[in-house]
């Protein structure tokens, strides 16, 4: 076997897979097509982008561990499509059908160890790799073609082996992995549900298990799934703050004894800041993240900038005072914050505080960087306008009684918080409460609309935390407990195990959220990210 070289276009990659007799007549055989949505380079992916593909293939289900067939090749066809190459199957020894495996890494992931996570006697969800499985039956002297899309909403998506992960209404699924013939032209049939998932499938009728594998039994259509990433090696105990608009990217801490560091999970890959740290909000696609770190005996504001193959960090705040970053802005180089005990804002690369407020804490800002909501100095849930400049307006009490602001989402249309003991959902468009519940519920973060959002957190936080949202008003739910959560259709969500103590944060669309999970047999804290179909 053999790949052509790495072209502007379409290089032909073929191997002779299943070694067959050949005559005059025309040839036996099928034709991988593979294409992608990820971005590609001129000659190979950009960073970030897809980095290798690999193939696997056989005569049976039971494929081979190794991969088969490998390229980084992968041009633009100008058209929001990568064309990767072809790969061509023949059969051998009375051969009918033939089972192929593709896996495409993102990152620096290499392919081999998707391709083992794919196979292993219990595949794993891997968050960096997108993996698509093809069944097709030779037709007699006849050449087939077959298309493998590697869709980059499939990455992490686990779907069993008789199963292969396709977008169906802007939402990643699985589909059996069984294709029909049309003429010479093959494909999977998207419009039917496939064999479920081993531990997390988004479509399918398997349960959903962890990240480790071990779906549950059959039954539901639609079904959320569930990744656990990694805890940094040398550290015992991992915490989400944080994930990204487009829910990519999440940030948080890692501990170990004292020791706590700042920790970023991206393209599966986990970056630990060197020292004592912590980050606490992810903006410009995950490119900007800020917290606090310990250069002495007090915190100081810090920005991670992304530098293509990691972050760099920075101090936000040089001067002697306490400071600490709450959120940053998507549009601009403004961050909220607390400096000494004042809600703060800093143009990043001045060193300087921009601006201070007396009047109370942030405890959020919208990504748009045009509010910051927290508590007055009054103890009532407030909310401050903030400048282009990062100039802090005069606040305004978004209730009478006393409360907090946790969370406002990304374009600055909602908050959410406390007053009492009742759970408030603002209208800041209409600077209005948009629901008041009455529940033991503390919200962490909020996207949608007015007619449409999520509001994720935790219920009983000062208790036995367990993660909670409520949609549309309606709640709250706990995610992995209680019947009636409206992403499930089955009477319980299993987790395959694992404890969601708490909900950090959701993506901007509130379709993935961030949080910590507790492993009731170890003892073991680590973090989640729940992908919602």
């Amino acid at each position: 076997m053999r790949y052509g070289p790495a072209l502007g276009r379409m290089a032909p990659v073929r191997a002779l897979l299943l070694l067959g007799l050949t005559s005059c007549l025309d040839p036996t055989q099928v034709t991988l097509e593979i294409t992608t949505n990820l971005e590609c380079g001129a000659d190979e992916p950009s960073a970030g982008a897809l980095f290798e593909t690999a193939i696997s293939a056989g005569p049976t289900p039971d494929l081979p561990r190794e991969t088969r067939a490998t390229t980084r090749a992968c041009s633009s066809n100008g058209a929001g499509r990568g064309e990767i190459g072809t790969l061509t199957l023949v059969p051998t020894d009375g051969a009918s059908r033939a089972y192929a495996l593709v896996v495409g890494s993102i990152g620096e992931t290499p392919a081999s160890e998707c391709l083992l996570a794919a196979l292993a006697p219990a595949p794993v969800a891997a968050p960096a790799c997108v993996v698509a499985r093809r069944t097709i039956s030779f037709a007699p002297h006849k050449s087939l073609s077959l298309p493998v899309f590697l869709d980059r909403q499939c990455a992490g998506v686990l779907c069993d082996g008789d199963s292969t992960c396709v977008v169906r209404d802007g939402r990643p699924g699985c589909v059996s992995s069984a294709t029909e013939c049309s003429g010479e032209r093959c494909d999977v049939d998207v419009e039917t549900s496939g064999g479920g998932g081993a531990g997390g499938a988004a479509e399918g009728g398997g349960g959903a298990g962890g990240a480790e594998g071990g779906g549950g039994a059959g039954g539901a259509a639609d079904v959320p799934v569930l990744e656990r990433l990694d805890t940094p090696t040398g550290m015992t105990q991992a915490r989400a703050a944080a994930i990204s608009d487009d829910g990519s990217v999440i940030v948080g801490n890692a501990f170990s004894g004292t020791e706590i560091r700042a920790v970023a999970w991206r393209a599966g890959e986990i970056f630990v800041a060197p020292t004592r740290s912590r980050m606490m909000s992810v903006c410009k696609g995950g490119d900007l993240v800020v917290g606090a770190s310990w250069p002495g005996p007090t915190s100081r504001a810090t920005a991670w900038q992304w530098q293509g193959a990691s972050y760099a960090q920075s101090w936000i705040h040089t001067g002697p005072l306490e400071s600490d970053a709450e959120a940053c802005s998507d549009a601009s180089s403004i961050v909220a914050g607390i400096q000494a005990g004042q809600g703060a804002t800093w143009t990043l690369g001045q060193g300087a505080t921009v601006d201070t407020t007396t009047e109370g804490l942030f405890w959020d800002a919208s990504n748009s960087a045009t509010v910051a909501v927290g508590v007055l100095a009054d103890g009532r849930p407030g909310l401050w306008p903030l400048s282009a400049a990062g100039v802090i307006g005069g606040a305004t009490a978004l209730g009478a009684e006393a409360g907090v602001a946790w969370a406002v989402d990304a374009d600055a249309t909602l908050a959410a918080g406390n007053t009492g003991e009742a759970v408030v959902v603002w209208d800041l468009l209409a600077m209005a409460p948009l629901v008041t519940l009455m529940a033991d519920f503390q919200p962490s973060a909020v996207a949608g609309s007015a007619s449409s959002y999520i509001v994720v957190g935790n219920c009983d936080p000062f208790a036995v935390p367990r993660a909670c949202v409520i949609v549309d008003g309606e709640g709250p739910f706990d995610i992995d407990g209680l019947a009636g959560v409206p992403w499930s259709s089955t009477a319980v969500v299993d987790f395959g195990g694992l404890s969601l103590t708490d909900a950090s944060d959701v993506s901007k669309d509130g379709r993935v959220i961030a949080g910590n999970a507790l492993d009731p047999s170890t003892g073991e804290a680590s973090v989640y990210r729940l992908t919602l179909p």
